[in-house]
């Protein structure tokens, strides 16, 4: 077969091929000027279509070191919630009466049943009266 017989023959299937081949060419063209490379060091003047606005994060709670915070069990967290119920020093959990224990427990929302179960008010009050006694009885670390 002679070349003019080959592109005679052959001629719709060279075509579909050329257009298959333009198209790419056009659409690999056409995705290089949009790419957009943006870091955190980049000073261009370059803008997007839509301003990029980071989402504002929310504000952390303001955690203290508290004496509370020396009780077992106690950390910056619940010790916040406790303040915010009005136990904010060891002799004001110290000076709790059952009734009010419970009633504590039950607001303290996701830290309900602590002041119970991790025995904060005897622990207030070991502390308060006799550092050892307490030590004794809760171990090392107020």
């Amino acid at each position: 077969m002679t070349t003019t017989e080959v592109l005679h023959h052959y001629w719709p299937l060279i075509a579909v091929l050329l257009a298959v081949a333009l198209l790419l060419v056009i659409v690999l063209r056409r995705g290089r000027g949009q790419r957009v490379n943006l870091t955190e060091r980049d000073t261009s003047t370059r803008t997007l279509d839509r301003p990029v606005v980071a989402p504002a994060a929310a504000p952390l709670p303001q955690l203290t070191d508290s004496e509370l915070t020396r009780l077992k069990g106690v950390g910056p967290k619940l010790a916040a919630a406790l303040s915010g119920e009005g136990c904010a020093t060891l002799s004001a959990l110290a000076a709790l009466d059952e009734g009010q224990q419970a009633d504590l427990d039950a607001r303290l929302g996701p830290f309900a049943g602590r002041v119970r179960r991790d025995r904060l008010v005897e622990q207030a009050r070991l502390l308060n009266e006799s550092p050892a006694a307490y030590e004794a009885t809760f171990g090392k670390g107020a």
